[in-house]
């Protein structure tokens, strides 16, 4: 008897400096040998952040080209602080604004498509943010605006972000468009024989 497991979705890492040493150890010492360079530990480090920051620069250029222009961008998920999770979001139009606000005092980072989603993950000494960013709709931005401009409206922020998000938005699919990622991508599913019927 097969166990039929739900389908997953490949994780596609945009920019991910959560495991720097692991990642990024064995080609730093490749380059410092190749430099005639001494191995240490803080040589090790001082190599793997310049390249980190090298990388960083050239995908969050890629980022700054992909949101920043004539589209309107919605975050939203939860900011883990030392009294719990909230519910966060915003409306933004520019990515390292959004960035400053939804990763700040977070050190580590990590972005990434799923299928078109878009995730972003930030840790700082207080917990862990989770995010969703999608394309608010031409309809989305209308109503957006329609709220802002009926002052007697009472619905809230939340409530009208909410309604962004779930139905006046799209997918980006970033991986796909900017590296050309396949629009959809599955894991490959592992088939384990976990009982026989007699």
């Amino acid at each position: 008897m097969r166990v039929k497991t739900k389908k997953q979705a490949v994780i596609r890492t945009i920019y991910n400096n959560y495991n720097l040493w692991e990642d990024s150890k064995d080609d730093a010492i490749e380059t410092l040998k190749a430099n005639d360079i001494t191995i240490t530990d803080s040589a090790i480090w001082e190599e793997i952040y310049n390249q980190d920051e090298y990388d960083w620069i050239g995908i969050k250029d890629d980022l700054e080209r992909f949101f920043n222009g004539e589209s309107t961008w919605i975050l939203q998920g939860t900011c883990e602080c030392w009294d719990g999770n909230h519910k966060a979001g915003m409306i933004f139009e520019d990515f390292e604004e959004m960035l400053n606000k939804a990763a700040k005092d977070c050190d580590y980072i990590h972005l990434y498509d799923k299928n078109g989603h878009l995730y972003l993950k930030c840790s700082h000494h207080d917990g862990t943010n989770y995010y969703e960013i999608k394309k608010v709709t031409d309809r989305g931005v209308e109503y957006l605006a329609n709220w802002k401009d009926n002052w007697d409206d009472n619905r809230t922020e939340q409530y009208v972000h909410n309604q962004i998000m779930e139905r006046y938005s799209v997918l980006p699919h970033f991986g796909h468009k900017v590296y050309c990622y396949p629009k959809i991508e599955w894991k490959k599913e592992e088939r384990d024989v976990v009982g026989m019927e007699k």
